[in-house]
């Protein structure tokens, strides 16, 4: 644990000094803060964790979002530490690392950035109904000056529906597909292709 660690939620207090967000970052007016509190409050002597509740990652093509605030580049050794995210696909009980910021580089000296990533592309874990993060900040070396922010964590899915027959993708199944069916006949296409174009022939999506 740290001397200067929870995590809170609220106004951001700090008015841009050493570190601290003047504001929120997507005009919600709140988010999640190391010590959100004016003056000398930044993470010190260790590390600590703000831990997601249980979120549902189950729908397919799911995609998760989140904005995030971590400036270590200010004290005595700066661009020392970074900041941990993890994933749980079970609630918490294990964890793979998610990503890394820092120790340097633009994304380590402050600023909102909203980062997302798709589910099923991240190594390690399945999508589940049972999906946790943490976000670990931590001060290990010689009183860096370190603060980060978390907020607009979502998990969206994309309905990707299939329309039949509608080969050029303008919504509906026109004489324009069925050119298109007939032009590429015994290449691209087969007598069953010509045949579904037909059948939804006048139909839209």
């Amino acid at each position: 644990m740290c001397s200067s660690d929870l995590w809170n939620r609220g106004v951001p207090a700090g008015g841009g000094d050493r570190g601290d967000p003047p504001t929120d970052g997507d005009g919600s007016g709140q988010c999640w803060l190391t010590d959100n509190v004016a003056g000398n409050s930044d993470v010190d002597g260790g590390h600590t964790t703000l831990i997601s509740p249980v979120l549902d990652a189950s729908a397919p093509n799911a995609i998760l979002q989140y904005d995030r605030w971590y400036s270590n580049n200010n004290g005595a050794s700066p661009n020392a530490d970074v900041f941990v995210v993890r994933i749980s696909d079970d609630a918490g009980a294990t964890w793979v690392v998610l990503e890394e910021v820092g120790p340097s580089g633009p994304e380590a000296g402050g600023g909102w950035y909203t980062v997302q990533f798709n589910m099923a592309s991240i190594t390690g874990i399945d999508p589940t109904d049972q999906m946790r993060l943490s976000f670990d900040a931590s001060d290990l070396g010689d009183g860096a000056v370190v603060e980060a922010g978390i907020e607009a964590i979502s998990i969206t899915s994309i309905d990707c529906e299939e329309c039949v027959g509608d080969l050029d993708g303008n919504g509906v199944v026109d004489i324009e597909d069925i050119l298109l069916v007939i032009a590429g006949f015994g290449d691209e296409y087969t007598v069953d292709d010509i045949l579904v174009v037909l059948a939804a022939f006048g139909s839209s999506c």
